[in-house]
């Protein structure tokens, strides 16, 4: 595939890079969505974009920005940590990543030379947005860079009291180990029955080695050339990029996805067709997106990068906003179809009323009435009285945990009086069911030496008492009533 001239036997319709091939003995047949539109890509594109590592990059510009003159020697850096930065632009620019965490953006390219048909080039790497420098700006990514170096600190505080907590608990960990007489959690675990299999320390061990050593070369400082392709260089080609719009790309979509390019009937341009394997009655349709020529507008650049090379090159891409195609809902037909014959029915009851005869005027009456009859149900019994007094009594079960505490006090507790505001009121109405005078009298003295001692004594004497009475041992055993 080459960016060359088209040959005399194809003539370019639409916009972009489509070319509908009229020769005699074409392979591509017009279908119900339209004439068939070959997609090249630029001859750079063509010859990177099947090497292995090849890496897609979208930059977001100002509409309004000289692209190839400001980015024709500009390097793109992408420091340890920070923001990118772009250097040796002739005008000063300003860059920041756009978050793309659905995988919505994505390059096409044709399946065969020569072919309408569109597969999805691979992912994309990283989105950037391009903006000229100004004041205003330079004061918003200033404000921006500080709050996100503050939250760079408090992460790193954050780690740094994690780190604490786990030597905290490492310590406590050997301090636990040297007082059982163990010489590892694993082998104290084995010893009570635990089945352990493998990936102990050591593995996790060099888990952590592993994600040390991938932390340190993602840390490593990278620099991109920009090389803007020339109107020359793109002449006849296009760059198709999809946005997806139904939400999250699906995992494994890009070997399942497929789409073919149409002219728009009656309009200029092209549109997508496309479908998912797996889903071959959903179709999805893809709009080519309007260039706004507001100067806070934007315009999409693709850029392909070599998997060994630094080089990055960049052409404007031909976006299309990709959305299902939505078919007439069956019941909104019906819907509409009813209605339809509901005022035609109308309007002929009209003119036979007015026009008809007496005969048809009677037959049209009794189809009104016929339609229009209302049907009661017969009501078995007082079923609505029934449900009622259902709910009642569902209702009636349910007991608060107020109700509950209530009850509980009742059964176990003599009667008491709540609402008493002197401790001699609570208990003043129930004295004589917690201290009948007959039993009162027959005692010689209400207060027995050896009860007001045993309750003056400290709890754990009366704990030591109430073992011993329960047939417990001496001194010995004490231990076993606990730390009181």
């Amino acid at each position: 595939a080459t960016a060359s001239a088209a040959p005399p036997s194809e003539r370019r319709r639409g916009g972009g890079g489509g070319r509908r091939v009229v020769g005699a003995g074409m392979a591509m047949k017009a279908s119900a969505d339209g004439e068939p539109l070959e997609v090249r890509l630029p001859q750079l594109f063509a010859q990177l974009v099947d090497d292995p590592g090849t890496q897609w990059t979208l930059l977001k510009v100002d509409q309004k920005l000289d692209w190839r003159t400001v980015l024709g020697s500009a390097r793109l850096r992408f420091p340890a940590e920070g923001p990118p930065e772009v250097v040796r632009s002739t005008t000063p620019v300003e860059a920041r990543l756009v978050e793309d965490p659905w995988d919505q953006f994505l390059p096409l390219r044709p399946a065969s030379v020569g072919s309408h048909k569109l597969v999805v080039g691979g992912r994309m790497r990283r989105a950037l947005q391009i903006t000229q420098a100004t004041a205003n700006l330079k004061a918003t990514e200033a404000a921006v860079r500080e709050v996100e170096e503050q939250q760079v600190a408090a992460e790193r505080r954050r780690a740094a009291g994690a780190a604490h907590q786990r030597a905290l608990a490492d310590e406590t960990r050997k301090k636990a180990l040297k007082r059982f007489q163990v010489s590892s959690l694993m082998e104290a675990l084995s010893s009570v029955g635990f089945s352990l299999g493998g990936g102990g320390v050591g593995a996790r061990g060099e888990q952590e080695g592993g994600a040390e050593g991938e932390s340190a070369g993602q840390s490593a400082e990278e620099v991109i050339h920009l090389k803007p392709l020339s109107p020359e260089e793109v002449a006849g080609a296009s760059a198709p990029l999809a946005f997806w719009s139904p939400g999250p790309f699906p995992t494994g979509g890009k070997d399942r996805l497929a789409f073919k390019c149409y002219e728009q009937p009656n309009r200029k341009g092209s549109r997508l067709v496309g479908k998912l394997k797996d889903a071959p009655y959903q179709q999805f349709v893809g709009a080519r997106a309007k260039v706004a020529r507001r100067p806070s507008s934007f315009r999409y650049l693709l850029g392909l990068q070599g998997g060994a090379s630094r080089r990055l090159f960049l052409t404007e891409a031909e976006v299309f906003h990709v959305d299902l195609r939505k078919k007439p809902s069956p019941k909104k037909a019906e819907a509409e179809n009813e209605a339809a014959a509901s005022s035609w029915g109308q309007m002929k009851g009209k003119l036979v009323e007015e026009m008809g005869t007496v005969k048809k005027q009677r037959q049209s009456k009794l189809l009104a009435a016929r339609k229009s009859r209302e049907y009661k149900v017969a009501e078995f019994g007082s079923y609505s009285e029934e449900l009622a007094k259902r709910a009642v009594e569902l209702k009636a079960k349910v007991v608060s945990v107020e109700q509950q505490d209530e009850a509980l006090k009742a059964k176990i507790l003599p009667p008491f009086d709540a609402e008493a505001t002197e401790p001699a009121g609570v208990y003043r109405n129930s004295l004589k069911r917690i201290a009948p005078p007959e039993l009162v009298q027959k005692e010689a003295s209400l207060a027995d030496p050896g009860l007001v001692e045993f309750l003056l004594s400290d709890t754990r004497a009366q704990l030591k008492v109430v073992y011993a009475a329960q047939g417990g041992g001496g001194d010995g055993d004490a231990a076993d009533l606990g730390p009181c």
